[in-house]
C-alpha cells in the first residue's frame, strides 16, 4: 500500500499552500532521467481531483495517483527531504528500504 511520512505530507501541504491547489498529483514518467531500479515521477499541483485518480489523504496533505501510477507506487513510502528551500522526494519500498520516521499508511480517500 502507498505511503507517505510526515515530512512528505508537510511538503505537500506547503506546496498545496503556496499555489492554492487542491493536491499535488503523481504520475510515473519515462525513465530517461530515472535512478537504476528507480520509476522517474512527476509531481503537478492539481485544482481538483482527475476524476479517474485514486485519492490519498492524510495530516491535511491530498496527493492524487493514476492507476498506470498506482501499479509503480502500490509498495512504495513517498518521503520528503524539507531541510531546503525546496522539498525533495524520495521513493522507498515500503518495508525493506523505508527510513526510521517512516508514517503510517496513507489512508484511501474516495
Amino acid at each position: 500500500m502507498l505511503a507517505f511520512t510526515p515530512d512528505a505530507a508537510l511538503a505537500i501541504r506547503q506546496l498545496m499552500a503556496s499555489k492554492g491547489a487542491d493536491g499535488v498529483r503523481i504520475h510515473a514518467g519515462t525513465r530517461r532521467f530515472a535512478r537504476a531500479n528507480a520509476p522517474s515521477m512527476h509531481l503537478e499541483l492539481v485544482y481538483g481531483p482527475p476524476v479517474e485518480d485514486v485519492v490519498f489523504e492524510a495530516e491535511g496533505a491530498r496527493l492524487y495517483v493514476d492507476a498506470e501510477t498506482m501499479k509503480v507506487l502500490d509498495d512504495k513510502l513517498i518521503h520528503a527531504d524539507v531541510t531546503g528551500e525546496e522539498p525533495r522526494f524520495e521513493l522507498f519500498r515500503w518495508r525493506e528500504e523505508a527510513p526510521v520516521e517512516a508514517a503510517r499508511p496513507a489512508p484511501h480517500a474516495a
